[in-house]
């Protein structure tokens, strides 16, 4: 545009002015130059304001780029941050939902301590809790102590039970197991799942408890630890109420015997006291009869010196009625030479011959009764059932035969005391004769009826369980 306005302004001065033709050449060459300049300064700014904005858009495209791949990082951590939220909030609420399970049932278990009741109510929750059928526990405090098997049953299932063999091993090997079962409700087979963990008690396996559900039930480790919790909070209260109840029978047996040691000191008859401890200790050991034999004086003939019935044997009507009595006179003959005692039925060290059993007694402990370490007759308790004779009650039994052979020794020490008080006594009277009289034939006399009086009292004092010597 500016190089066509210059040729129409030389045109118009070369017509209007003829001399003046050179001055518009030469403006005419000026202003192409300057046009020329300006168009090349233009032409020469575009590019380099294109390669600017090449330059600019290939930054921004490699901006866009580094923010895309920015963008993706950030999507890609928000999902695994949303991820980690979620396990940790799962996490979070299963560890909320162990705590509360435990919490709950260690509750349960502790009133139960507290009110001295069965563990149902708390085995009852923790099978509601995880939504079992059944739950069953299998304790078995020592080798000595029968078993306890508690089994709670939740859905009115009484043919539904966990494993006996399952409960057996996980005792003895200590370790939890569970497994996958067919068990018939209504005649059909219903698939279901038991899991069963080890009672642990100072680090020893004392049982095992387990829990039976019905369905689809995937056991994972949080259900094996929450387990594991509540059966060691289980077997704790378990040991704990065993416990506390051999501490109350021990102190009612020490009561027992501190009854039976006072009835020994205070009563003074001997046979009045002998029955006396006897029927105690009978009647506390749930006996049908006993009797305390002992060697008649001067004879090894045995007699009953006191004889209990708690309420008796059940004999047939065609049994004498003194063959009990002869069972009690003989059957001392089998501790003759030990010095402990002899138990004879089941699981004791003999049994029981038929002609005894017709008697209706299950069993017979045997006591050997010592008085200064000699065997001076037994302690004989009867039975009418198979008795369980633990370790207490034979206990109990040996501790009654030591206060009765301390009882007699008392009693011949009384006796030689008597004796020897009568020998004082008659020679204080032969000393007294002497010094009242001088008649010989009254002396004599006098000498010769102490010394008959003496020797009747040594002979009717020496038929006692110990022969002493007589100075």
């Amino acid at each position: 545009g500016d190089a066509a306005a210059a040729h129409r302004g030389i045109d118009l001065i070369g017509g209007a002015h003829p001399h003046l033709g050179w001055v518009g050449a030469l403006t005419t060459t000026i202003i192409f130059g300057e046009v020329a300049a300006v168009s090349f300064l233009g032409t020469h700014r575009l590019h380099e304001a294109r390669e600017r904005a090449q330059r600019l858009l290939s930054d921004l495209q490699f901006a866009q780029q580094r923010l895309s791949q920015t963008n993706y990082r950030l999507e890609r951590w928000n999902e695994e941050l949303n991820h980690e939220v979620a396990r940790q909030t799962t996490a979070l609420a299963n560890r909320e939902r162990r705590s509360g399970i435990v919490n709950s049932v260690t509750a349960a278990i502790s009133q139960a301590l507290a009110d001295d009741t069965p563990f149902d109510a708390a085995l009852a929750l923790l099978g509601s809790l995880f939504d079992a059928c059944v739950v069953q526990v299998y304790f078995a405090p020592a080798e000595d102590e029968k078993p306890t098997v508690q089994r709670c049953s939740l859905h009115d299932h009484a043919d539904t039970e966990v494993p006996r063999n399952a409960l057996l091993d996980v005792t003895t090997s200590g370790t939890s197991a569970q497994a996958e079962l067919w068990i018939h409700r209504d005649g059909v087979l219903v698939h279901a799942r038991h899991a069963v963990v080890p009672l642990m008690v100072k680090g020893r396996s004392r049982g095992a408890f387990g829990l039976l559900v019905e369905g689809e039930w995937e056991v994972d480790e949080d259900d094996l630890e929450v387990l594991a919790v509540v059966g060691r909070e289980l077997a704790a209260a378990m040991e704990h109420r065993r416990e506390l109840r051999d501490a109350l029978a021990r102190a009612n047996r020490e009561a027992l015997l501190n009854n039976v040691a006072r009835v020994l000191d205070e009563t003074l008859d001997t046979s009045v006291a002998l029955t006396r401890a006897l029927r105690n200790v009978a009647t506390w050991l749930g006996a049908a009869e006993a009797a305390v034999v002992t060697r008649a004086r001067g004879s090894r003939r045995m007699e009953i010196a006191a004889r209990v019935r708690t309420p008796g044997l059940t004999a047939p009507e065609d049994v004498s009625s003194d063959a009990v009595e002869r069972l009690f006179l003989t059957i001392p003959q089998v501790v003759e030479d030990r010095g402990d005692a002899v138990l004879l039925g089941p699981g004791g060290e003999g049994e029981i011959s038929a002609g005894v059993a017709v008697l209706g007694v299950g069993s017979i402990l045997v006591v050997p009764l010592l008085a200064h370490r000699l065997a001076v007759g037994a302690v004989v308790i009867l039975t009418d059932d198979v008795h369980r004779w633990g370790p207490a009650q034979r206990e109990v039994a040996a501790r009654l035969s030591q206060q009765l052979g301390a009882r007699f020794e008392a009693d011949e020490v009384v006796r030689l005391q008597a004796r020897r008080i009568s020998e004082l006594s008659g020679l204080a009277r032969i000393g007294e004769m002497v010094q009242s009289t001088v008649d010989p034939v009254r002396l004599f006399r006098g000498f010769a009826r102490t010394t008959a009086d003496r020797k009747s009292t040594r002979l009717n004092s020496s038929h006692g369980y110990i022969s002493y010597a007589v100075f």
